[in-house]
């Protein structure tokens, strides 16, 4: 007979019957109570939320009573309400398990199978996935919010369809050469959490942290002797991410890196942008440019001025070695005379713009008697610290 088309949601196990090996899924939603995960072959992620009254109430300090797994009252008081209705499961579940009112769990299930060990912190790449694939199943299921009994919840709602507000007002503190603390204003709304990122050296991102909804401030470790490094703080939720960034190559925080050890504070002569602190006659305003240590002499660069020759004629070329990654810019000029210059386009061309170096070149060809000369000025110079 003609058997009825409807829309399965399910997956075939016919393979699995077949005695196949290979999976049939890549992960599996699970839900209870005030509890939703979802699990891979190797990681399993519970979230626990209660909604906004219940917080209010832990907040307050309220308990609630406790129960045996016969689901009598013990005369006991637990700070949070069990996951479920059913007090005697809701007792055995939280009796064996350490971590069971924890708002977040994330477990090792080849190392740790009865998931005694709450990892949560410890993998913030493996969390930042499993948050959002946890959202993608809720979303995908209509009507069904995160928080179960009412109060309704932004987090992990079926309505996040828009990726979250960045965090605003981004700041930072440094705990020492090699420690950085940053602040910022929580103004997302639907956000699954914040997830921190670092780039060093211009590399590929790295999570470093993955913070609960709300969070404000992390401290992150730096990476010794290393001075590019961009830190990014995103908020993010299934719909995708929204960042806010922070650069160690800027001016002033590379500036504290370099001198902090010897001059906390920045204020000795020694610290300031003018001075030149190795001796190599390069100050170090200049040695930021560079990319080169104002604290050796021997890794100094200099600019060098060459001719290059070109229909018929020579013409006078400037070689400014840079770090394009500290984004200063500059201008090239000509003068004949050292006292009056006649700055960029069309007097002076700027012919190679590299990541390592610049190429100025006059527009003027060098004559058989008249004398030329080509400079560099640093258009936007750090500012010195007050």
């Amino acid at each position: 007979s003609n058997l009825p088309t409807v829309p399965m949601d399910g997956v075939s196990l016919v393979s699995v019957l077949g005695g196949s090996n290979a999976a049939v899924r890549d992960d599996v939603f699970c839900e209870i109570g005030y509890a939703r995960s979802v699990r891979t072959k190797t990681r399993k992620y519970i979230a626990v939320r209660y909604t906004p009254a219940i917080y209010q109430q832990i907040a307050s300090g309220y308990r609630w009573p406790e129960y045996g797994v016969n689901s009598l009252t013990t005369g006991g008081t637990i700070p949070r309400p069990y996951y479920v209705n059913n007090s005697g499961l809701g007792a055995g579940a939280a009796s064996t398990n350490p971590n069971y009112f924890a708002d977040d769990q994330l477990y090792n299930l080849i190392n740790d199978p009865t998931e005694m060990t709450n990892i949560y912190g410890q993998e913030p790449a493996t969390a930042y996935q499993l948050k959002k694939r946890l959202a993608n199943y809720i979303g995908s299921i209509p009507g069904r919010p995160f928080r179960q009994f009412s109060d309704g919840s932004s987090e992990y709602s079926p309505s996040g369809s828009a990726k979250p507000v960045a965090p605003s007002s981004l700041s930072r503190q440094f705990q020492g050469i090699n420690s950085l603390k940053l602040d910022w204003t929580d103004a997302a709304n639907s956000e699954l959490g914040y997830v921190v990122r670092k780039k060093v050296n211009g590399g590929s991102s790295q999570i470093i942290a993955e913070l609960p909804p709300g969070t404000t401030t992390v401290t992150a470790a730096l990476d010794p002797g290393v001075p590019d490094i961009m830190i990014e703080v995103a908020s993010y939720n299934a719909a995708g991410d929204s960042a806010a960034t922070e650069d160690l190559l800027s001016p002033e925080s590379w500036r504290y890196r370099t001198f902090a050890v010897a001059d906390p504070s920045l204020s000795l002569p020694a610290s300031q942008w003018s001075h030149d602190a190795d001796g190599d006659g390069v100050s170090t305003m200049w040695e930021y440019a560079f990319g080169t240590d104002p604290l050796a002499a021997s890794s100094v660069v200099h600019p060098t001025m060459r001719l290059h020759s070109a229909n018929g004629g020579s013409y006078l070329e400037y070689v400014l070695p840079r770090d394009r990654r500290r984004g200063l810019q500059f201008l090239g000029s000509v003068s004949s005379d050292l006292a009056s210059w006649n700055s960029g386009a069309p007097h002076c061309e700027v012919v190679e713009d590299e990541p390592n170096h610049l190429l100025f070149r006059s527009t003027t060809p060098v004559g058989q008697t008249s004398r030329q000369f080509i400079r560099a000025v640093m258009l936007n110079p750090p500012v010195e610290a007050p």
